[in-house]
Order: structure tokens, then C-alpha cells, then sequence
């Protein structure tokens, strides 16, 4: 059927409306996932050319009440996870897309195995829809339901809190998300974690959160598991995981030091007298209040020191 839309203009977001009759037929779900996938194609194409400063997709079921019973997902962790972060966003006049996401008809969903694949599709489709935005290749400032909330943050948490699987789908569109700006990202991931223990998945979460986009709390995240993750590795600060997150942050570090060094190489030649620059020594752990991670830290960059040591100011 055709998707419909509405425009808020004191929100400025467009929000757009599937409907779902029936949570237990493949059919009508199947149907839903379509329309789904052409508010996607809509929203694609506003990016930067409409006058929407965020956008929305409210998923329309039956009553929540038989929707839940129809599901089972009120009995879910994933189901009750996202009921709190709803009434933690809930305010009057508010849009709250971790209500109008309606878990229920997600769960209904990955309960047929064929569409699982769609599923995954469409957050495939809202990770390219990032990367279009980050690369610049549409004129807005991020992707967002609301000035809160990532795009598409509501469906993936949920499913990544009923599923390991899709723990890596969550990790990459955590890659991709405006995290200097991060609301409910501390607290899902965190539920994340203690949900599955350590695993390749969560792994791979932590290294994201640490490194590859660490936003406002990236190491404190690591500091609030750091009970958790002491009790999996039994030292933390010895495990592979805390190496790989150090070595990255050291061969950052380093690319950066080497270019402002090849800088000063060309300056100093243009001015003999020109002193070196003053480099800021890199901590992660700076305003940590955990001395074991703070010791396990210089202890693993020196290491990384010592196998490809830092350019030599002092030498030119």
C-alpha cells in the first residue's frame, strides 16, 4: 500500500507510516517490510534537498496489548530494554521513536527465517545512508529521528538485545553515529555487554567504542565494565583485547607525531632556530579514577614505544 507522511513543523521531521494488520501472518509482515524499505528510499532521497531536519518511520500494528500477547515479545529482555529507554525519552509534545518502532512487530518478524534477511537489508541500507552523510555526500549534519536519537538507534538496539547476531550490525552503525552527541549509547552498550559476557561480538563492540569512535564516554565505558571485563580475562590489562585497543590508539598517536614531525623537518630548514613543537603525551586514561588501568596502559604503550619508537624531535 502507499507509505504515508507527515510533517511536524515545530519538530521539524518528517515521519512517514507502515502499517502491519497482522503480527502473526508472513504475509502482511512481509508486506510491512516492503513499505518499510520504501519510506527508506524516500527518506534517501529528502536527504538534503527537503526541509526535514530529522525523520521518522512509525511502525502501525493492532492494539499494543494483543500485539504483545500475539508476539510474545512482552516476555522478551530486548522487549523490556527498550519499554525503559522509552520512558526515559518519554516527554509530552515529544516524538519518541523508541515507542512508535514497535518492538513487537520486529520480533514477530525474525520469527520466519527468510525474513531475517530482509531485516538485515534494511539496516545494510540505514549503515549506507550514514556513510552518505559522513562522506559528504549529501549536505546535512547527521541522520537523526530525533535530536536524541541516531537514526535507526531504536531498531537496532532492540535487535541486538535479542540477538548476538546482531551485535556487529550494532557496532557498525555505533561507527557511524554523531557519538560526541551520544544519549542512551553508555547505557545500551553496557546492557550489551553483560547480556552476552565477552565474545567476538562484544569484543569488536568495545574495540569501536574505544577506538574507532569513542564519542563523549568511549573510556569511561571501558572503566564502568571494568569489574566485568576483569572477571572474564582475569587481567584485563594482560588480555589481547586491551593490546588491540592500545596498539590502535598508539598507531594513531604515531601517524599523527610523524607528520608534525615531517612538518618541522621542512621548517627547520626554512627557519635553523625554529623549536619543536610542544606534543600533549597521550593517556586514554587520563581522568580515570582506576589505577590498574591507568598502570596497564603505560605498561602496554611502552611496549608499543619500544617496537616503533616515536620520531625524534631533539634530533633535528
Amino acid at each position: 500500500m502507499p507509505v504515508l507522511s507527515q510533517f511536524h513543523d515545530e519538530h521539524v521531521r518528517l515521519e512517514f507510516f507502515v502499517k502491519c494488520n497482522n503480527l502473526t501472518s508472513r504475509a502482511d509482515l512481509a508486506a510491512a517490510l516492503k513499505d518499510y524499505r520504501e519510506a527508506l528510499d524516500l527518506i534517501d532521497k529528502d536527504l538534503g534537498k527537503g526541509k526535514a531536519w530529522s525523520y521518522g518511520i512509525a511502525i502501525l500494528t493492532k492494539p499494543a496489548l494483543l500485539a504483545n500477547i500475539l508476539s510474545g515479545s512482552h516476555r522478551g529482555v530486548a522487549f523490556q530494554a527498550l519499554s525503559l529507554l522509552a520512558k526515559e525519552q518519554d516527554a509530552p509534545g515529544e516524538p519518541n521513536p523508541w515507542k512508535t518502532l514497535c518492538a513487537q512487530f520486529w520480533l514477530a518478524a525474525l520469527k520466519h527465517k527468510d525474513l531475517e534477511a530482509e531485516i538485515t537489508s534494511v539496516l545494510i541500507r540505514i549503515e549506507s545512508m550514514f556513510k552518505r552523510v559522513n562522506e559528504g555526500g549529501v549536505t546535512v549534519t547527521g541522520l537523526w529521528e530525533t535530536q536524541q536519537v541516531q537514526f535507526g538507534e531504536p531498531l537496532i538496539t532492540l535487535l541486538a538485545l535479542h540477538d548476538r547476531r546482531f551485535v556487529p550490525l550494532y557496532t557498525r552503525l555505533l561507527a557511524q553515529w554523531d557519538m560526541d552527541h551520544e544519549v542512551q549509547q553508555f547505557e545500551v552498550i553496557k546492557l550489551i555487554v553483560n547480556t552476552y559476557g565477552m565474545c567476538p561480538e562484544t569484543e569488536d563492540l568495545l574495540f569501536c567504542r574505544a577506538v574507532t569512535n569513542p564519542g563523549q564516554q568511549g573510556y569511561d565505558q571501558i572503566e564502568d565494565l571494568f569489574p566485568l571485563l576483569q572477571q572474564a580475562y582475569g587481567d584485563f590489562t594482560q588480555s589481547a583485547l586491551f593490546e588491540r585497543i592500545v596498539e590502535a590508539v598508539y598507531t594513531s598517536d604515531l601517524t599523527h607525531r610523524k607528520e608534525i614531525f615531517a612538518e618541522f623537518v621542512k621548517r627547520k630548514q626554512r627557519e635553523p632556530d625554529a623549536r619543536p613543537p610542544n606534543l600533549d603525551s597521550t593517556h586514554m586514561f587520563t581522568y580515570c579514577d582506576n589505577d590498574e588501568l591507568k598502570r596497564g596502559f603505560e605498561q602496554v604503550w611502552a611496549r608499543q614505544e619500544a617496537r616503533n619508537p616515536p620520531p625524534d624531535f631533539s634530533a633535528i
